[in-house]
């Protein structure tokens, strides 16, 4: 039997015309041009860049059908929407010593939704009120040893020390402006928001009493939640944002609180917990709003604040 050889032809890539949602026929619609596995692989790589450029090539040539209908863009990390329970804070325990900073204000941050079990352990760090770079440790033991492993530089400067660190990336208030920042440390991919033209976010026009901060961030089951206010109102704002594309979905004016009489808050269950003072030894969580059944209640939970100055 005599087999015929021949060369292997070279045709140019024909990238295609249409796409799917349903797996029928076409390419499947994707919200992100690497699927996530793909793009954990080619972490700490020069390679992904490179070819995430070259998918892109086929996309002007990529038409949707009018008949099909695109999901809405959404975060791809699972986190459930709307209120998770009826669950309030009962108490609040005493600060723990976790390390010690040879700067005088800053911010010390561990991964609220690890990708995996190394990046449980790591915690980064920004020092001072302003900076374009964060710390990374690779446990809480190289970080009291002020032993750094590798020091991240972000694309805009930071203003406040209310950064947050959330599934591998950063979000924080980009100074001078009312935009909130999410870089992603690994893949430098950055996204921004503008929260309101008017909110507040210079000169003197702070968010709490003597927090030198003009945003706050705060993160629980829900979503993002931004905490700021307009530059000529006296009340609390708060902003509810998904926490991957930074969509502002809703936004509350508590007309009924005075942001210059707080000095921090954060969010649970979608209820908002406000600290009377953070500098004073003896203080208390003096006001609870439920954003999603807009209630206002005192719960008047007293703690001790050993460390002072927490903002």
């Amino acid at each position: 039997m005599l087999r015929k050889t021949e060369c292997p032809k070279v045709e140019p890539m024909q990238c295609p015309t249409q796409i799917t949602v349903d797996d029928e026929g076409r390419p499947r619609y994707a919200e992100r041009q690497l699927p996530y596995f793909v793009r954990i692989l080619l972490n700490d790589t020069d390679v992904l860049p490179e070819i995430d450029k070259c998918i892109r090539i086929c996309l002007p040539n990529i038409t949707i059908p009018s008949d099909i209908d695109i999901p809405p863009t959404s975060t791809e990390i699972p986190y459930i929407e709307g209120a998770t329970a009826h669950c309030y804070l009962d108490d609040v325990g005493k600060p723990i010593f976790h390390a010690h900073s040879n700067t005088y204000f800053g911010s010390w941050m561990r991964d609220a939704y690890p990708q995996n079990g190394k990046d449980m352990m790591k915690r980064w760090m920004t020092k001072h009120f302003q900076g374009d770079t964060v710390e990374e440790y690779l446990d809480e033991g190289d970080m009291r040893r002020q032993r750094a492993f590798v020091t991240h530089h972000m694309p805009y400067l930071y203003d406040g020390t209310n950064l947050i660190f959330f599934n591998g990336s950063i979000y924080f208030h980009r100074a001078g402006t009312p935009k909130i920042g999410k870089y992603e440390l690994s893949s430098k991919d950055y996204n921004e928001v503008l929260i309101d033209k008017h909110a507040a976010h210079k000169g003197n026009n702070y968010l709490f009493n003597l927090s030198m901060n003009y945003f706050d961030l705060a993160v629980d089951e829900n979503a993002l939640w931004v905490l700021f206010h307009y530059e000529d109102e006296e009340y609390l704002s708060v902003a509810k944002l998904d926490i991957s594309n930074l969509t502002i979905y809703e936004t509350w004016n508590l007309t009924l609180i005075n942001h210059t009489e707080v000095a921090n808050g954060f969010v649970v269950c979608g209820v908002l917990y406000l600290v009377r003072s953070s500098y004073d030894l003896k203080s208390e969580i003096a006001i609870a709003y439920d954003l999603y059944r807009n209630k206002y209640r005192e719960p008047n939970i007293h703690w001790i604040n050993y460390i002072y100055w927490i903002n």
